[in-house]
């Protein structure tokens, strides 16, 4: 197999693969059992892109073969959607949730943004830390449930890293908040 490609911030991968025994399939759904480097990744500039081409190859190729399945994979190697994600329709099936880095330009204004995008309709104001940051992460605050599956983008997320620099025990806020978000296995997070 290939190893992974070096893709850009707001691009996607897409890797084939048999549901049934999990094996990884080349470009032409095949798998090549010699020590050949097989491609099995392609480089799309969207999520929307990337579940549109997977889609479209697995529906010429398939033909009633309901094995073949898909996994989409950001810039950090981690699985942002697979096969099971999706509708018969192609809408997914979880959530997507954008935390908007060009919506504030301090510390409070985060946490407003982390209020308007992870709460609705509360009667009552969510305190700005990160264990209130780290509560609000599980769910059941109006937007989704408690322990649903979420995928979390954190747009112009550049900018979040210079607004979000203060030090808190040798590491900034923002890397504090992404180890947070990345401690939820509930969702799925990617920084563009």
């Amino acid at each position: 197999m290939e190893k992974y490609p070096n893709i850009k911030k707001g691009q996607f991968t897409v890797m084939f693969l048999d549901r049934n025994t999990g094996i990884v399939l080349d470009h032409d759904f095949k798998y090549d059992k010699s020590d050949t480097i097989q491609k099995v990744y392609s480089i799309h500039g969207s999520l929307k892109k990337a579940i549109e081409y997977a889609e479209n190859r697995k529906t010429i190729t398939e033909h009633g073969n309901n094995n073949i399945g898909y996994c989409i994979y950001d810039k950090n190697e981690n699985i942002v959607l697979h096969t099971d994600n999706l509708t018969k329709n192609n809408s997914l099936t979880i959530k997507t949730l954008v935390i908007n880095g060009d919506k504030f330009s301090d510390t409070e204004g985060f946490y407003n943004e982390i209020d308007k995008v992870l709460t609705s309709e509360l009667n009552w104001k969510t305190g700005h830390n990160l264990n209130a940051l780290n509560d609000i992460l599980w769910g059941g605050f109006g937007v989704h449930e408690y322990e649903e599956s979420i995928y979390l983008v954190w747009n112009n997320s550049a900018k979040s890293k210079m607004v979000l620099s203060d030090l808190l025990e040798n590491k900034t806020l923002y890397q504090t908040i992404i180890e947070i978000i990345r401690d939820h296995a509930h969702i799925v997070f990617s920084e563009n």
